[in-house]
């Protein structure tokens, strides 16, 4: 059986890491950002239990990863101060979900949503399962199967 994103992941070490930055790097569109970014906000609210010291860590993984370094640092975080909002309210969560599912025409720049949702989830150690649970609804949006990642 292969290893999903998250084993490889944790066992990959920074390499692993630095691969998927890479790939992350090749694209500077908007679209790409608001999909990543909507991701992360959706992500990291699914426990319902978002604290203000867990938002600067996610406002400074998102302004200062290498990943995304084609935008602006107040760009990123203007964009994720706005998505965390959103991700709050139920109606507004479809907004998100739908800038996500515009990266699903792109397999690779679905995929890497996907990966660096992950990858910002995981940081902490503590990838919950509410967490999971948000990831794989993400990539199904994606038309990418779930257990491949997590």
């Amino acid at each position: 059986m292969a290893q999903s994103f998250l084993d490889q992941l944790k066992s990959g070490g920074s390499s692993f890491l630095q691969g998927v930055q890479r790939q992350a790097a090749r694209y500077s569109n908007k679209e790409f950002l608001r999909g990543v970014t909507a991701g992360i906000a959706l992500t990291v609210l699914a426990d319902g239990n978002f604290q203000d010291e867990e938002q600067d860590d996610v406002i400074e993984f998102v302004s200062t990863n290498p990943a995304l370094a084609a935008f602006s640092a107040p760009e990123k975080t203007a964009l994720l101060e706005e998505y965390l909002q959103k991700a709050k309210n139920k109606m507004s969560q479809i907004e998100l979900f739908g800038h996500i599912s515009a990266l699903k025409g792109d397999p690779t720049a679905a995929e890497t949503l996907v990966q660096l949702v992950i990858i910002l989830a995981n940081s902490d150690g503590d990838f919950a399962d509410t967490e999971k649970k948000m990831v794989g609804r993400i990539a199904r949006t994606l038309g990418l199967n779930a257990e491949d990642y997590i």
